[in-house]
């Protein structure tokens, strides 16, 4: 009887090198992914915590604010109060002082400057302040921002009838959108006209508090009655492959004396 050989052929040892290569191929490639992947999280975590400290910084100093101003000159530059820009009044303050609030105030501006695309801080500072001075000086890098401006009133209202009165309010300034109307902090109808100053709701028997909300379009008019100011950013966070990934920051600071 012959005795049977036993080895590898070539065929299988180029098949096993073949399957080995493959496997070796995808462990790369997949360990190449999960490096580009880690290293675009870790640019885009920095990227939203950079903007995040100079959102943080501008909104400190909106909660400081007096009245959004409808412009201001600064050093000899003309600054207009819009979508783009805000600029209000800031109290001025000392905190080497027992008393660190003073009487006089400062003007602050923040706007969107282009090439490069970022967002920018003006401050003329009133007499004694303390509050940093600054020309154009660098808050935060974006691809966009916006100022949105909003107005907050509080209506007190005495029905003395048995039943629901419908109830005209004149408010301070013309909304640019419809007001949104709470009584107690609880969401109501109410009925306006575009352009009109006035807006209508139900008032119940007894004492009433309604809250009525409406952003507004900047102007001479309308800036004195602004009580909060909201602030979208778009800032873009590059890929190694692929589309740019956007972060977007939106945050609102309410007026210091408008609280």
């Amino acid at each position: 009887m012959r005795k049977r050989i036993t080895g590898t052929s070539l065929v299988e040892v180029i098949v096993v090198a073949g399957i080995s290569l493959l496997i070796m191929g995808v462990a790369i490639a997949s360990s190449i992914a999960i490096s580009k992947f880690s290293q675009h999280a870790l640019l885009a975590r920095a990227i939203d915590s950079q903007t995040s400290q100079g959102m943080d910084a501008l909104t400190k100093e909106l909660r400081d604010g007096i009245e959004v101003l409808p412009n201001a000159t600064i050093a000899g530059k003309s600054y207009k109060t819009s979508s783009t820009c805000v600029v209000f009044s800031a109290v001025g303050y000392d905190f080497t002082k027992a008393n660190p609030i003073l009487e006089t105030s400062d003007t602050v501006v923040f706007a969107l400057s282009q090439s490069p695309s970022r967002i920018i801080r003006t401050c003329d500072i009133g007499v004694g302040s303390k509050r940093p001075r600054s020309i154009d000086s660098n808050v935060t890098p974006c691809a966009s921002a916006q100022f949105v401006y909003r107005v907050a009133e509080s209506v007190d209202r005495l029905n003395t009838s048995t039943s629901n009165v419908s109830d005209v309010y004149r408010l301070a300034t013309i909304p640019a959108e419809k007001p949104s109307c709470t009584r107690s902090g609880i969401a109501i109808p109410c009925t306006w006209q575009s352009g009109s100053q006035s807006v209508t709701f139900q008032t119940p028997p007894g004492a009433s508090m309604f809250g009525i909300q409406y952003p507004v379009t900047p102007s001479s008019t309308a800036c004195p009655f602004v009580t909060s100011v909201e602030i979208q950013v778009r800032r873009t966070s590059p890929t190694i492959s692929g589309p740019d990934t956007t972060i977007r920051h939106i945050t609102e600071a309410r007026l210091r004396n408008k609280r």
